[in-house]
């Protein structure tokens, strides 16, 4: 009997441990799934331990490294990019280089101004003689060939001239006629030698009538006088230069044109004088002939090259200023007349030097300006910290050294193959 309570006992606990074996597998139902990289832990090599926390500190490094990474590239931006062109592909971009020099810096002093036309390329067209306008054959903003015909005058004055030189030439052929036939009379001694002289001194006469009535049409801008039974009252107003007509005046269909009244301006726009406005204390550290950049709104961060080319004698009173007249290139008559304008004029800096390279050479990587420096057959992207820009260079103060060769002519050439092989491939860095 004692032995069976035993053995009731014995099966009562047994049932009892695996009731709570099977209670505490239902609760930690992962348990299964976390004893599985066992067979993992044991390929590890030797010295290696799962649970080692250091483990976990590298796994959290090598992942802050990483981000770290990606930032770096994203603010490292195309810095270190590298491209290899042959010969024949740095001709035909048109890509030169030449060495980072070190140079005597020049200072630049800015200055209002205005753009005006050069004066020496103006015209102001007016008519020789007083009449009616019958015909405008241009508008205002038109381009002109020299010699095109800007409008058509009626003037009774041109039509008397016309008239006159008509009948100088009916008269010089009829005294041309007379003398021919009173030589040819008194070499048959058919009438008297003062016959002959006196069909002489006609000839003579009505030649210099016809001289003096061609002479009147071309003061009056006929170039070609008209032929006999051909006089017209018309007057043709052309122009005297090639360029734009930039005025118009009173210049109506029906008006009366007259000489001292101006109808049209012409003007070649293709270089315009910018005057600029020179304060008494700067005069003396400005020389003609000293390079020059334009800046005006309409083109934001745009420069027009050019140079100083007079400086006046006069001082205004009120300003205390000196005009400064600034000669610029307008191929493309960009630069419209009474612009404001900032001048931006070199002057000596005292001898400070630095390096200095083409402002075209600089170009705009990730925001960042940027050279192009060639080493062998590469091209290596560079960024640089920019110093003072002058009139057509920029100086650089760190980033190339001086002896190093650097684009100066088609950066943004080797730019655009940096962007594109960037668009096609990824960065490489």
């Amino acid at each position: 009997m004692q032995r069976f309570l035993i053995l009731v006992i014995a099966l009562s606990a047994s049932v009892l441990l695996a009731s709570c074996d099977d209670n505490r597998s239902k609760t930690t139902g992962d348990a299964p799934a976390q004893s599985k990289p066992a067979p993992q832990a044991a390929s590890e090599p030797a010295g290696s331990s799962v649970h080692d926390p250091d483990d976990h500190a590298g796994d959290v490094h090598r992942d802050d490294h990483g981000d770290e990474a990606a930032h770096a590239d994203d603010e490292h931006g195309h810095e270190g990019e590298s491209l290899r062109l042959s010969d024949a592909e740095l001709q035909a971009a048109g890509i030169r280089v030449a060495e980072a020099e070190v140079q005597t810096l020049a200072d630049l002093i800015m200055v209002p101004a205005t753009v005006q036309p050069d004066q020496s390329r103006v015209a102001h067209v007016a008519p020789k003689v007083s009449g009616r306008i019958v015909r405008v054959h241009v508008a205002l903003g038109d381009a002109v060939r020299k010699g095109q015909v800007l409008a058509t005058i009626d003037s009774i004055e041109v039509g008397e001239a016309q008239a006159a030189y008509a009948e100088s030439v009916v008269q010089l052929d009829l005294a041309q006629a007379n003398f021919e036939r009173a030589r040819q009379l008194f070499e048959e001694q058919i009438i008297p030698q003062k016959d002959w002289l006196q069909a002489q001194a006609e000839l003579q006469k009505a030649r210099a009538a016809e001289r003096a009535a061609a002479g009147r049409l071309r003061l009056l801008g006929m170039e070609r006088p008209v032929a006999e039974g051909q006089a017209s009252s018309a007057y043709v107003l052309v122009a005297p230069l090639s360029g734009t007509v930039i005025e118009m005046e009173d210049t109506v269909q029906g008006e009366l044109a007259k000489p001292e009244q101006s109808l049209f301006t012409v003007a070649d726009l293709s270089r315009v004088w910018v005057q600029a406005s020179l304060p008494e204390a700067q005069l003396h550290r400005v020389r003609v002939g000293a390079p020059a950049t334009i800046e005006v709104t309409a083109y934001p961060g745009e420069r027009f090259e050019g140079r100083v080319a007079y400086l006046s004698s006069m001082l205004d009173r009120e300003t205390r200023s000196v005009q400064a007249r600034i000669e610029v290139p307008n191929p493309r008559a960009r630069l419209k007349m009474e612009m404001f304008a900032n001048a931006h004029i070199e002057t000596d800096a005292g001898g400070e030097q630095g390096l200095v390279v083409p402002r075209d050479a600089i170009v705009l990587m990730d925001g960042k300006p940027t050279l192009f420096v060639r080493e062998g057959e590469n091209f290596e992207a560079r960024s640089v910290e920019l110093g003072q820009p002058l009139a057509s260079a920029t100086v650089v103060r760190a980033g190339v050294r001086p002896g190093e060769h650097v684009v100066v002519d088609g950066a943004y050439a080797l730019k655009a193959r940096v962007l594109k092989s960037q668009m096609g491939e990824g960065h490489a860095h």
